[in-house]
């Protein structure tokens, strides 16, 4: 039994080893990536459509971690180096949003002055979770505007229904 334990925890630190190793040997490839042509229009998108992005590679890391196995030393460093491509894409991808916000803090009152700090100060992953927040809120405060455009849309076509009937038009 205590000969079963040991075997799982050298598996396991072997594991934990080589994806480590293999992570920091992926960090070279992911920033030419985004010196090609492709990273180049990919960092020109709108903060939105970057941190879009950065949504759907959550979810697609967020499923392989559910669905990789790793009942074996090669499994559980693919998941692991898998897992952790999504944050070290968006990571770069995101890169230069603090620089912004630092150019941005020039011109800005205190109060904007103090949100940047703060945003400055926010690790990435926190940050992703409360962009993708904000985007849920602009997105219900859409809906709602949305909603009253459509009710306005909708009395108005009942009083011009109602001053054909009259006869007025």
């Amino acid at each position: 039994m205590d000969s079963t334990r040991t075997a799982q925890t050298a598996k396991n630190f072997l594991a934990f080893l080589s994806s480590g190793y293999t992570k920091m040997l992926l960090e070279k490839p992911y920033d030419e990536l985004f010196q090609t042509e492709l990273g180049i229009k990919l960092k020109r998108l709108g903060l939105v459509s970057k941190n879009a992005m950065v949504v759907v590679l959550g979810l697609l890391a967020f499923f392989l971690e559910q669905k990789l196995s790793d009942d074996t030393v090669l499994k559980k460093m693919f998941k692991e180096v898998a897992t952790d491509a999504w944050p070290e894409f968006s990571k770069r991808l995101l890169n230069g949003f603090t620089d912004f916000l630092v150019s941005r803090s020039a011109a800005a009152s205190d109060k904007e002055k103090a949100v940047i700090d703060q945003l400055s100060q926010t690790k990435s992953e926190d940050l992703d979770d409360l962009l993708t927040g904000l985007a849920q809120v602009a997105k219900n405060q859409c809906s709602g505007s949305l909603d009253r455009a459509t009710e306005r849309i909708r009395k108005s076509r009942e009083k011009l229904q109602q001053k054909r009937k009259r006869g007025v038009l």
